[in-house]
């Protein structure tokens, strides 16, 4: 029989629990804490917000994205999260903070507090010791917050945080949005014949408008009739391949069983791609859980990518300037897969192209910046840390910035 769990966190709880069981992890971090993940993230997003019935309405919803998609490596961010919220939750300032409201989260808002609460978190595990409710007065009784601050020797220092996504991947997402209707259709009533994989390529390392619209037109019009076609045909037999193709796009969707050597044939070096695909596991002679993967790889160029991160590098520099401070650290982190998920998606970024001395005119006496690079392959999880300073830089703290101990869960 089939399980369905209209909640998608619960669903995702099962799901991780039989992976845990099925792959010897019991004792092994994350896996061993997949109710208290599940836990902490009840205490900021409220049970509602991943109900799968409402799936029209998560465009904000970060969480969800990671959930649908079932990436293997779904648990470590979900875990991240859940850590930083624990943080929180023992902060000495948290009563005079305002980050989480359950009743009406603000996700934008929360992806980006996440992450300066990740900063916080890896500093003040390397022995610096932050201050989280800093501000500085921008006019009469006009607050404005700061990501972080410390003070080391006698100077303060004003932290800065970004985290930087693949930006090309927004229009794409809007894409896969196409595909989740369909699988969530398979989740509550599914035949094994009607289990399915599909790739959306995008010739021209291109994503518009235009585009965009014409890869859900017919993305949806093939999904509609790749099942119609089964369900229709009294044989029962597998469809056929459905197939679109012109200039900017080439759309295929294949039985789930022909799935992986489509893949392995034809797409495994494709640069810019979605793919997804449907199966399931048998749990036990009774339970069946169903599974959607949902994958991307939306790259760029380094001419592109040295441009984006710029960009962000001033926009950090511009900000703030009203406070008092001695020096500020900009700290920006990037993530790479092997393959990335729909939402946190990867960037083609390693320490050689850090190098780049574009980067080294961005810092002055006052400016520092640190580059995270969270890396994740089959084999190997790990966060790379380059720091970028002038030579008036305080050594000592260039040390402890420059070796990092990162522990996320």
């Amino acid at each position: 029989m089939s399980q369905y769990h209209p909640n998608l966190l619960f669903r995702w709880q099962e799901e991780m629990k039989l992976v845990k069981w099925k792959e010897g992890l019991i004792n092994e971090p994350p896996f061993n804490e997949i109710d208290q993940i599940v836990s902490n993230l009840l205490e900021v997003f409220p049970e509602k917000d991943f109900d799968s019935r409402l799936l029209n309405n998560f465009k904000e919803n970060f969480i969800i994205d990671l959930l649908i998609s079932n990436h293997d490596h779904s648990i470590y961010k979900l875990a991240e999260y859940s850590k930083c919220i624990e943080f929180l939750k023992n902060h000495p300032e948290k009563d005079k903070l305002n980050i989480f409201n359950k009743s009406k989260p603000n996700y934008r808002e929360l992806r980006n507090r996440l992450f300066e609460l990740l900063v916080n978190k890896i500093l003040v595990d390397n022995g610096i010791k932050t201050r989280l409710s800093e501000h500085y007065l921008i006019a009469d009784n006009i607050k404005k917050p700061l990501d972080a601050a410390f003070t080391f020797k006698e100077k303060n220092y004003l932290i800065e945080c970004k985290k930087i996504y693949n930006e090309k991947s927004k229009s794409a997402k809007e894409v896969v949005n196409v595909i989740i209707p369909f699988h969530e259709k398979l989740l509550k009533s599914f035949s094994a014949e009607e289990l399915i994989g599909g790739f959306v390529i995008f010739k021209r390392n291109m994503i518009n408008a235009e585009i965009k619209n014409v890869a859900i037109e017919n993305l949806r019009r093939l999904l509609n009739k790749f099942y119609s076609s089964y369900r229709n045909n009294n044989s029962n037999t597998i469809p056929a391949n459905y197939y679109f193709s012109n200039d900017d796009l080439e759309i295929h969707i294949v039985h789930q069983s022909m799935f992986q050597s489509e893949l392995n044939s034809k797409y495994r070096d494709v640069e810019n791609m979605i793919f997804f695909e449907t199966g399931y596991v048998d749990h036990s002679l009774e339970q069946r859980i169903v599974q959607a993967k949902y994958q991307m790889k939306i790259n760029y160029d380094k001419t592109e990518l040295v441009k984006l991160i710029s960009g962000k590098i001033r926009e950090k520099k511009r900000q703030h300037q009203k406070a008092l401070f001695d020096k500020r650290i900009l700290v920006f982190e990037f993530e790479t897969y092997e393959l990335s998920n729909v939402y946190e998606n990867s960037l083609p970024v390693d320490q050689k192209f850090l190098d780049d001395p574009t980067f080294e005119n961005y810092v002055d006496e006052q400016t520092a910046i640190v580059f995270m690079i969270y890396s994740i392959s089959k084999s190997r999880i790990r966060t790379e840390v380059r720091l970028i300073k002038d030579q008036t830089f305080d050594s000592s703290l260039a040390s402890i910035l420059s070796n990092l101990k990162i522990k996320r869960w």
